[in-house]
């Protein structure tokens, strides 16, 4: 059975999602399925006079190789799927119902794209997202990035890693500051408790180390790291020493968040 566009585009408006519909995608990558069925449905119910679908995709760099989107009518719930990446530059999807490709395409690993909100207005829905994260199902994949370089890590720096990488719970606060873009700023203030849910929800690994030590205070450098969405949250805290020893306190912290990994040299 073919769709037609009035239906494609109810299933926009309706928020339903394609794959439902019997377009198969990988459920290990849920913000890439998500994307797919968003921006398929969108292309199916395209009707801007002014910009056509073929300009829509040249913009945003979603480039068919071979089939159609038209050919995705004939997906069902056995059509195989594949997604391939090329580092953090661009994913390639197909979907093929045995030797017949229905569609293969590739887009960047762009998270404005992907979400399909502009930095800002990713940057603004920051605290929001960490505050409604539901609680953790999942732990916390935690590693280290070659290219920081730090001491060996003592057993104060193992506490810090399951501190903030979410192994270990105390209830803390974190006043954090974020910048933002456009050279401007943030302030809002969640718990630690709520950050690593946000962590696990987002499917992002984790590292933390101390940067700095005094006799006071420490100050630890958290990374977070989405692989799918090829992105990081860069978070520095800074943790009075009595603090250690405490179950709760509030901790200020900066927070620059979205800075592509592509950007990162190794």
């Amino acid at each position: 059975m073919r769709w037609s566009s009035s239906i494609s585009a109810l299933l926009l408006l309706l928020g339903l999602s394609v794959r439902a519909a019997g377009m198969p995608c990988a459920t290990d990558h849920p913000q890439i399925c998500d994307f797919l069925d968003r921006y398929i449905a969108s292309l199916r119910a395209w009707n801007e006079p002014n910009v056509s679908v073929y300009q829509k995709m040249y913009d945003d760099k979603f480039v068919v190789l071979s089939g159609s989107i038209e050919a995705l009518d004939a997906a069902t719930d056995t059509t195989a799927f594949s997604l391939r990446r090329y580092d953090d530059k661009a994913y390639e999807v197909t979907w093929a119902n045995g030797a017949d490709t229905l569609l293969r395409a590739t887009f960047p690993i762009s998270y404005e794209l992907i979400l399909g909100l502009s930095l800002p207005e990713i940057e603004k829905q920051m605290p929001s997202r960490i505050a409604a994260a539901p609680a953790r199902s999942r732990s916390i994949d935690t590693v280290h990035f070659p290219e920081i370089n730090l001491p060996s890590p003592s057993a104060l720096d193992t506490t810090i890693l399951r501190l903030f990488c979410g192994e270990e719970r105390k209830n803390y606060l974190l006043q954090i500051t974020q910048s933002l873009y456009g050279f401007k700023q943030t302030r809002y203030t969640v718990s630690l408790e709520q950050w690593l849910n946000y962590l696990a929800a987002e499917q992002m690994s984790c590292f933390a180390a101390i940067e700095e030590e005094s006799a006071e205070s420490l100050r630890v450098l958290v990374i977070a790291q989405n692989n799918d969405l090829a992105y990081r949250h860069v978070l520095s805290v800074w943790i009075p020493m009595k603090y250690l020893s405490m179950d709760e306190g509030i901790l200020e912290a900066n927070l620059t968040a979205f800075v592509p990994t592509h950007n990162i040299k190794q």
